[in-house]
Formats: C-alpha cells, structure tokens, sequence
C-alpha cells in the first residue's frame, strides 16, 4: 500500500515538474516565433474552414473568440512543434504515414449527397415564448410578404435583410453550409430536397416560425480522395506526433535543468531524484 502510494506521489511530482520545465521553454521560445510563420498557418486553417462549409468568422463568434485570440493559440502551437523538434527531430509525418491514416478515416470523408440552402425565417416570438394566435398571424403576414416580393423577383439578400429574423447558424444573406438528407427538421428537409436549384419553397411552418426556402446548389455524392484531404491529415497527424512526444521533450528539458525539492524532515533544499524513462508511448516507468 506505502509503495502505491509512494508510486502515485512520483507520478504527480513528475506531471508537475514536466509541465513546469515545458512551461518555461515556451516563454521563451514563443516570442521567437516570427509573424510570417503564424499568417501561414492561419491562412493554413482558414482554407480547411472554408473546405468544410463555414466561414471562420462565423465560427470565432459561435466560439466567442478573436481573430487575435486565434493567432495566439496558432503561434502558442508553433511554439509547442519548435521547442518538441529542437529535442526530438522533424514531427511532420511521412506519405507512408498520411496514406495510412487516410485508409483508415476514408469512409468517414467521403462526401455524401448534398445541397446548400438560403432561408428566410420569420419567428413567432423575438423571446421564444408560446406564441398567441394574433402573434403567429403576425408573424405568417410577414412572411407572406417575404415570398411575394421574391417571386416578384427582388433579390433575396435584400428580402432576408428586411424582414427575417436573425439565424445564428446562418451565413450572410441566410446562406447555410452544405448539409445532407435529415439534417434539418423533417417539414424543412423534405421542401428543400424537392427543389431544383434557385427554386423557392412555399412557406413552411416549424414550431419555432415561417420559413422560405431557396435551393443554391446540389451536389452528387463523391468519393473522398488523398490528394483533397492530404493538408488537413497532415496537420493532424503532425499534432498527434507531437502531443507524443512532449513528454519526452520535458525528459530531454530536464536533463539540463537544476530543479531542487523541500526535504520536509530537514526543511532544506535538496535535488530531485532523477526522472524515470518514458516508454514509446510518452509515459514515464518507474525501474525502481
């Protein structure tokens, strides 16, 4: 029992110690990061956002951060990459790597069929309460108004401007990401996959409101291929490669570090034992 516990107090001391030494080298070794590195990996990441439907300013706001908190989360990134292969070597992965991880996540980036959609929505209530019957008049006049002046054919970023009640999901002018069959309410789902493109639903009614839908684009159902998703598997499989590694970068740290423990009997300062060896899978053993 005093040896599992005496085991579990090691572990912690060398969590903390770890951390602490790698703590201390990414203060230093962030500010060295030069600017041009960061604007290419942001530039890297939008370019993947864009790839999968969104825009990534619309994806800072859902997440409540700022194109600058990004940057200093990528450039805290290229530190953590800098400081592992100052230690241990180049992390990027090789082909041999990223086609193996490709066949295995192949059927998950296959493309299903898919559509992208613009709606105008009119909400029953501004507070999502039960609505009154007068309300929902309310709101299925304003509705109808919406879809007469688009079959009048007035533009439908100016109609969506002018009378449809803000959609945190959607983009500008009501523009939703690509989106495959079931991923909207059934009622909704079912109009917009029965359209052709720059066909308009009728108005439809969910519980939540009146909707118009306008069918922007289909797309058939495709394959994934290497070639598409390379650049993202690459920058997945490099963090991967990384977090593995850290451990041992904190071995390698610590190598040269000079750290001191209290001696709680004596109430002095004394040097710490010495670090166990991770195995290959980063975690220390103790060959006590």
């Amino acid at each position: 029992m005093e040896e599992a516990q005496a085991e579990l107090e090691r572990q912690a001391r060398e969590r903390l110690i770890g951390q602490a030494l790698f703590t201390q080298a990414l203060e230093q070794k962030s500010p060295t990061i030069p600017d041009a590195e960061v604007d290419a990996r942001l530039s890297q990441f939008e370019q993947e956002v864009a790839a999968s439907g969104m825009q990534i300013d619309d994806m800072l706001e859902q997440a409540g951060k700022t194109r600058e908190d990004l940057r200093q989360e990528l450039r805290q990134d290229l530190a953590v990459q800098a400081l592992v292969e100052e230690h241990m070597g180049d992390q990027d992965p090789s082909e041999e790597e990223l086609r193996q991880l490709f066949d295995q996540v192949a059927d998950q980036l296959n493309r299903p069929e898919q559509i992208q959609t613009r709606q105008i929505f009119v909400a029953f209530t501004d507070d999502g309460t039960t609505p009154t019957e007068e309300r929902k008049q309310t709101a299925r006049q304003r509705a109808d108004e919406a879809f007469k002046r688009l079959k009048a054919g007035e533009d439908f970023v100016k109609v969506f401007d002018e009378l449809s009640t803000p959609m945190p999901a959607a983009g500008e002018g009501g523009e939703f990401p690509f989106h495959a069959r079931g991923e909207l309410p059934p009622p909704l789902d079912d109009a917009a996959w029965a359209l052709k493109p720059g066909e308009l639903s009728e108005v439809l009614e969910s519980e939540y409101g009146f909707h118009i839908i306008q069918l922007e684009e289909h797309r058939e159902a495709a394959p994934a291929s290497f070639e598409e998703h390379r650049d993202a598997l690459a920058r997945h499989q490099l963090q991967q490669n990384i977090m593995i590694n850290v451990p041992l970068t904190a071995l390698e740290l610590r190598k040269t570090a000079k750290i001191e423990m209290l001696d709680e009997t004596t109430g002095e300062f004394v040097p710490a034992p010495a670090a166990a060896e991770p195995t290959a899978e980063g975690e220390p053993v103790n060959e006590n």
